[in-house]
């Protein structure tokens, strides 16, 4: 007896899904999580090796309990006025820890960003802070 299914691992092909999975599956019943060229090279576009291309991402080294900001910039080319940030700790998924959307009217990190901290890559940021600006990036993208 076949049962339809739904797999979400990551498969594009079902050649690669029968490699995995051999045997007597019908492939009619079976989603492949396949994207547009064109939504491909926006997600390429705006997300460069994984990394989000346009936020700015500094470290207070502790000083207040919101220790990362992360700012997502160029959001007028989508209809946004004003600045969005992020202001997080390390851990902000946890019941105490901090992972807060702030907005303002206009960048809080211009001129002068050293109120901030220091600027660092969104390589060297925790990774669960990682996650979050992903996802909310993800979201104000509106990205697969």
């Amino acid at each position: 007896m076949l049962y339809p299914i739904s797999i979400s691992f990551g498969f594009n092909t079902i050649a690669d899904f029968n490699a995995w999975f051999p045997g007597p599956y019908k492939t009619g019943l079976i989603r492949f999580n396949t994207m547009k060229k064109s939504n491909q090279k926006r997600n390429d576009r705006l997300l460069p090796n994984g990394s989000p291309r346009y936020v700015r991402c500094y470290d207070n080294n502790g000083k207040t309990a919101d220790r990362y900001t992360i700012v997502f910039s160029r959001l007028q080319g989508i209809g946004y006025k004003g600045c969005l940030y992020l202001g997080a700790n390390n851990q902000p998924f946890y019941p105490q820890g901090i992972g807060m959307t702030c907005e303002a009217p206009s960048a809080i990190d211009k001129p002068g960003y050293s109120h901030l901290g220091k600027k660092i890559k969104f390589e060297s940021l925790p990774l669960d802070v990682k996650k979050l600006v992903l996802d909310m990036y993800k979201d104000i993208w509106k990205l697969v």
